[in-house]
């Protein structure tokens, strides 16, 4: 989805650049103590401790006047002193002087008891403030939007977090509270030296001024260094965290210097700015140092007058001096702490500047609670912009029922995840509403609004605890049963047992030490837990394998059952688990289409859907003339649109409010349909759509309403789903042709097709002079004719192969469109719908898309004289049926007046889809059949590459080189030309293009593989084919290699492992392709030990021999995986770098072809690829080649690599590196036998598990001694 010049952006609201909030010192002040208000007992406590302080503060000096002048001289004891003492003691200098000295240790004990005290407090308190203060700080993090974050980056919040929170103990503790006892302790010394001598007080308190002028003029330069300091060092903090975060592609793309680098200079320019603060300070403290000095040398001055002239004893002069040094200790801390307090001051104010900052999702006051919501969500006419700039939503606006699934597909940067993200109100619409059951979201209380919701992100987050903490995260009190039942929802439940800790398990930091699709299914069975009526799934598919997205996907549907789905995806087969798209217009609400503006939703393959009112519906019309009482629908969904019928299923209206289908058709193929619903499926021993009723809407057209049997379509590619076909359709044929109703129907057998074949020929003919065909088209249709000609001229030979089996009902178009399979706690049931083409005749057309062999075991005891080589022939003689049948539907296209001919076009561009092509298509269709049951995308590619080479419509040849390998040749008069066509699955097809289209060619090798000249993925996922140029059969010969040829392929391996060694693409060969380093050596042993232990009962119940088999294979894999670590340490030192590597370099797979004067060495079947060291294809490729021609290759190979910057390890090593890639192999070939034992009791297992452990033995060293 999108609006104009919309942008998906990862979070929130753009944040306009805001400007830095300067606070005042008073103001953060008051704040600071509003802070501190909650501990002020502590405070209090710590006041008093500083007052008894600076009391002992004020009797330090006393026992040294006390031995000055009363026990060197013979002054009297102080006055507050001798009243405490007895006469004698008085009088007794010795007495005194001891007395003196136990004053003193008093004091000094009384002093450490009152700093201990102090210090725990001081701690106690401090962390108090800090732990508080933080807590705000993170609750206030988490409720500013992510427009926040996104504009300011994580980093400078943890940094205001985990630094400038700090401040408050060094401002209120540490500061603060010392500076006031420092200012009561500094009256007191004012007040005792003034009593002693008041001019000595005076003089001293001189240096007051210039300490406080000091003071100003040096902390607002403080200040700002201190904020320069907080913003440097919050800076390399976030290259650090930054860094951390994508390490792995920090890994890959070998940029560790690089980093640190970068966070060498953020931290050297802090260092810089933190040296230039401490030089301040620095200065600051000398100018305090020397303004004390100068008051300290002048009282001492006159100090020595006034001792001299008899105002003062020697001992007063030093008690005075005692008391100046502690007068000016505090005005020096006063002055001191003026300047650092700024540094302190700036980290409060950055922690209260956040604190600040306003939520641009505010919660209205008196908000609405809501508990659990029904699920109905409406768009009415939003839009939203990040900034004024760039608006990402215009108007748009859809409904959605409780219940429904919304797909939300379009271009990267449409605003798909805006627009969810506006649902859970991370953000606000800059104009309409969005409300949730008939009320505003943004009347409703925010965290309870964001309860209703469950969401499972593109790229699953998952927390640094155990699986179960992660399951639970959405209900933290959910018991271990609830977790467990959410985990098997989700699909989650197997593989997490298997863990070391099963649900304990940790998951590592955002859970790396699990899968992609591991983590994704966690993600699931969080939101199953939550148990949300509102479910946002964010391209949870995007980064998954086939094979996981089906076990993802499957378990979606389950979770997005009875609740309102919001799927944002590009994949069509996550789309087709939607019941609603958003078509090209907009989105759907209210029963119409609501448009809005350019593109402003995008349309997915799934069907549209009609929701509000519907009873004005023709098909709910109908309905209810069947079920008067039948309920309102909930919505109707359009499943198909043609020219001869139109089918709808009406959500909730059936039984127990189950769906029905109604469909619409004229009434010749609605009065075929009847029949065979009404009177012949009841009487078979065949599954079948329950059959409610039909009614005539006028003279031309009819409804009939059915059972709804669901989405999955039977897929002929699967054996299991074709025996499941084969039975079926067996059943249906041999029941029916006891049934006389079906004798009725419209001729089913040859004579049907053979109409077909004279009505085409008559159209093609009197029309192959439309002169909006071009020479060629014409021509094509010339030889169709012609072909067709000849069939007719057969047609005897067909009727013959047709003779021997029985009519029956025919239903005569048992396409994958028309098949569709149910599971039931009995296994899958098949149903077959559309009836249209059913006929009584021979059933050829049937037996084209189902197993054979099931098919004659089933009808083989009531068709006795039918033999499997019959039921073959027949077989082959449907799939023309069929052939004819497809040009028969498409040949009247080609009339004159054909929309797809006007009148003004002439000589059309080959870009243009037309008859001539779909012919063309029909005609390979029937050639390659024994390819693909359901080639329709693979004969279009075809269709291209034939075009390219110029050989469309000369004569066609397919011969089966291996499986789902085919050579076609097509072209004659020297034009021949051929291809190879190879079937993949559709995530290996990927890894086969990614190499031709995309890795080669950046590595300059383009030339070096079969070019990919066309591509057909089965438009149902099931698979993909590829046509490739045909390179010929140039393969080379082991067994008596030709030196030449050999060293051709050697150079061209040495070749693609030098320029991908390092290459920028192979961090994307290794996300595609997987590691065949050490990581692949301990996976499939890890992984062949496992399943081959679990060959043993009660699972498995081997015989004696299997027994002593699994034992010696164990032994086996065991000492393999003790020898693991050593084996990865010799990968790891051998010097080999990651390069590309083809993964499987069989001589088959390697060709050489004479190009001039010279060989050309090209690599096919790259299956394989992966990322490893050179070794792992230098290894297959040597044992290819008796052991005395090894070391010459291997030589050769040096040779070719020795300009590059790596070698390879010496031939020892070497040696070793080779046995590991093999028994990594050899290991890898146990899985998946052993694996067929234990799930599906296959004897084969145990034959290839045997040949597996002949090739261990058989192993020998690669290079001779």
């Amino acid at each position: 989805m999108h609006g104009r010049d919309g942008h998906d952006l990862p979070g929130g609201q753009a944040v306009a650049q805001r400007s830095r909030v300067v606070m005042s010192d008073l103001v953060l002040y008051r704040r600071l103590l509003r802070q501190a208000r909650p501990h002020w007992i502590l405070f209090v406590g710590l006041l008093v401790l500083g007052l008894l302080g600076s009391l002992i503060a004020l009797l330090n000096p006393v026992p040294l006047k006390i031995v000055v002048d009363s026990v060197l001289g013979t002054r009297p004891l102080p006055a507050f002193l001798a009243p405490l003492l007895p006469e004698a003691v008085a009088r007794s200098p010795a007495a005194i002087l001891f007395g003196a000295i136990g004053m003193l240790l008093v004091v000094s004990a009384l002093g450490q008891l009152q700093g201990l005290g102090g210090t725990l407090l001081r701690t106690y308190l401090g962390e108090r403030l800090v732990l508080g203060f933080r807590a705000r700080l993170v609750n206030q993090v988490q409720r500013l939007s992510l427009s926040y974050h996104d504009s300011r980056g994580t980093a400078d919040s943890i940094y205001r977090i985990q630094q400038d929170a700090q401040a408050i103990q060094s401002l209120l503790v540490d500061g603060a509270m010392p500076a006031l006892s420092a200012a009561i302790t500094l009256s007191t010394m004012i007040a005792v030296t003034a009593r002693l001598d008041s001019h000595l007080a005076l003089v001293a308190l001189c240096i007051c001024p210039p300490l406080a002028f000091l003071s100003r003029a040096y902390r607002p330069r403080v200040r700002k260094q201190a904020r320069q300091v907080k913003k440097l060092e919050s800076s390399a903090l976030a290259v650090v965290q930054e860094t951390l975060g994508a390490l792995r592609v920090v890994k890959a793309f070998g940029q560790e210097a690089r980093e640190t680098e970068r966070f060498m200079h953020r931290a050297s320019e802090g260092m810089t700015a933190r040296l230039r603060l401490a030089l301040l300070q620095g200065r600051y403290g000398a100018l305090l140092g020397l303004t004390t000095a100068l008051g300290t040398a002048v009282v001492l001055l006159i100090g020595v007058g006034h001792v001299r002239s008899g105002v003062l004893s020697l001992g007063q002069l030093l008690m005075v001096m005692g008391y100046l040094g502690q007068l000016y200790q505090p005005l020096k801390t006063i002055s001191q702490k003026a300047g650092s307090f700024q540094t302190y001051l700036t980290g409060v104010e950055r922690a209260f500047a956040l604190l600040d900052e306003p939520c641009d999702v505010p919660e209205r006051p008196h908000a609405r609670p809501i508990e659990r919501a029904r699920g109905a969500v409406a768009f009415r006419d939003v839009s939203f912009a990040y900034d004024a700039a760039h608006t990402v939503l215009h108007d748009i606006s859809f409904e959605a029922p409780p219940g429904a699934r919304v797909a939300i597909a379009g271009a990267t940067g449409a605003g798909k995840t805006t627009l969810v993200s506006l649902l859970t109100r991370f953000y606000d619409p800059t104009a309409g509403a969005i409300l949730l059951d008939g009320v505003d979201l943004r009347d409703y209380r925010l965290a309870e609004l964001r309860d209703q919701f469950a969401i499972v992100l593109q790229e699953p987050v998952l927390f640094s605890t155990s699986i179960a903490e992660n399951i639970a995260y959405g209900r933290p009190g959910a018991s271990e049963q609830e977790i467990a039942e959410a985990a098997r929802a989700a699909g989650a439940h197997d593989f997490i047992t298997r863990l070391p800790h099963g649900y304990a398990t940790p998951v590592g930091e955002r859970g790396m030490q699990l899968s992609g699709g591991e983590r994704q299914r966690v993600a699931l069975a969080r939101a199953f837990l939550k148990n949300a009526p509102l479910l946002i799934l964010d391209e949870p598919t995007s980064s998954v394998d086939v094979k996981t997205e089906a076990a993802i996907l499957e378990a979606m549907d389950r979770l997005m059952r009875g609740r309102t789905a919001f799927l944002i995806t590009h994949r069509a087969t996550a789309l087709s688990t939607c019941g609603a798209a958003t078509p090209g217009a907009g989105p759907l609400g209210g029963g119409h289409a609501v448009a809005r503006g350019p593109g402003s939703m995008s349309r997915s393959s799934a069907p549209p859907v009609l929701v509000g009112k519907l009873t004005w519906h023709a098909a709910v019309i109908a309905w209810r003339e069947l079920a008067p009482d039948a309920p309102d629908p909930e919505r109707i969904e359009v499943l198909r649109r043609g020219k001869k019928s139109t089918v709808y299923r009406l959500v909730g209206v059936g039984p127990d409010a189950t769906a029905i289908i109604a469909q619409r058709s004229c009434m010749a193929k609605a009065g075929i349909e009847r029949t065979v619903y009404e009177k012949i499926l009841p009487h078979l021993p065949v599954t079948a759509p329950r059959y409610y009723g039909a009614r005539q809407e006028s003279p031309e057209f009819a409804w009939l309403f059915l059972e709804d049997v669901g989405d999955e379509r039977y897929a002929a590619t699967e054996p299991a789903e074709r025996a499941i076909a084969g039975r079926w359709v067996a059943l249906m044929h041999a029941a029916a042709a006891r049934v006389a109703t079906a004798r009725r129907l419209p001729d089913g057998g040859p004579r049907r097709y053979l109409t077909h074949l004279q009505a085409s020929r008559r159209t093609l003919a009197a029309h192959v002079a439309n002169p909006a065909l071009t020479a060629e088209e014409a021509a094509t249709i010339h030889r169709i004719v012609a072909d067709l000609d000849r069939l007719a001229g057969g047609w005897a030979r067909l009727e013959r192969a047709c003779a021997g089996v029985p009519a029956t009902l025919v239903h005569g178009d048992l396409q994958r469109k028309n098949t569709y399979l149910r599971r039931s706690p009995d296994g899958p049931q098949l149903f077959a719908v559309d009836w249209e083409t059913a006929g009584w005749g021979v059933p050829a057309a049937d037996l084209t898309r189902i197993d054979l062999p099931t098919y004659w075991s089933v009808v083989r005891p009531a068709w006795r004289d039918v033999e499997l080589e019959d039921v073959q022939r027949l077989a082959a003689v449907g799939r023309v049926f069929l052939q004819l049948a497809a040009i028969h539907w498409v040949s009247p296209e080609l009339a004159y007046d054909s929309p797809l001919y006007p009148p003004t076009r002439r000589g059309r561009g080959r870009a243009g889809s037309s008859p001539v092509s779909e012919l063309r298509a029909a005609l390979l269709r029937s050639v390659i059949d024994t390819v693909d049951p359901d080639a329709s995308e693979l004969c279009r590619a075809l269709e291209n590459a034939l075009l390219d080479s110029g050989a469309l419509g000369s004569p066609v040849a397919i011969t089966r080189i291996k499986s789902r390998v085919y050579r076609l040749s097509a072209g004659s008069n020297g034009q021949a030309r051929s291809f190879v066509l190879k079937g993949f699955d559709p995530w290996l097809a990927r890894r086969n293009e990614l190499v031709a289209r995309r890795w080669l060619p950046a590595l300059g090798l383009s030339d070096r593989c079969a070019r990919l000249l066309a591509t057909a993925a089965d438009p149902h996922g099931d698979s993909t084919w590829h046509v490739y140029e045909d390179l010929g059969d140039g393969a080379v010969d082991p067994t008596r290699p030709d030196p030449q040829s050999v060293m051709a392929v050697v150079c061209l391996i040495a070749e693609l492992h030098t320029k991908a060694a390092g290459h920028p693409l192979v961090p994307e060969c290794r996300h595609y392709c997987g590691d065949l380093g050490a990581p692949f050596f301990a996976a499939n042993v890890r992984d062949a030990l496992a399943v081959v232990e679990a060959l043993a009962p009660p699972r498995v119940q081997p015989t004696p021999e299997q027994s002593a088999l699994r034992d010696r294979l164990l032994v086996r894999l065991r000492g393999l995986r003790d020898e693991g670590p050593e084996r990865a340490r010799m990968l790891r030192e051998s010097g080999q770098p990651d390069t590309l590597l083809h993964g499987d370099l069989w001589t088959t797979n390697a060709l050489v072809t004479a190009t001039g004067d010279r060989l050309t060495a090209r690599l096919i079947d790259w299956d394989h690829a992966a990322v490893g060291p050179p070794s792992y294809d230098l290894s297959t490729f040597l044992y290819r080649f008796p052991r005395r021609e090894r070391p010459a290759i291997l030589a050769a190979y040096r040779g070719a690599v020795a300009g590059a910057t790596w070698s390879l390890p010496p031939d020892a090593e070497l040696a070793v590196l080779f046995e590991t890639a093999e028994y990594a192999r050899y290991a890898n070939r146990v899985i998946w036998p052993a694996a067929a034992v234990i799930q599906e009791s296959a004897a084969w297992g145990w034959e290839q598990l045997a040949e597996v452990e002949r090739w261990f033995e058989a192993l020998e060293p690669a290079l001779p001694d």
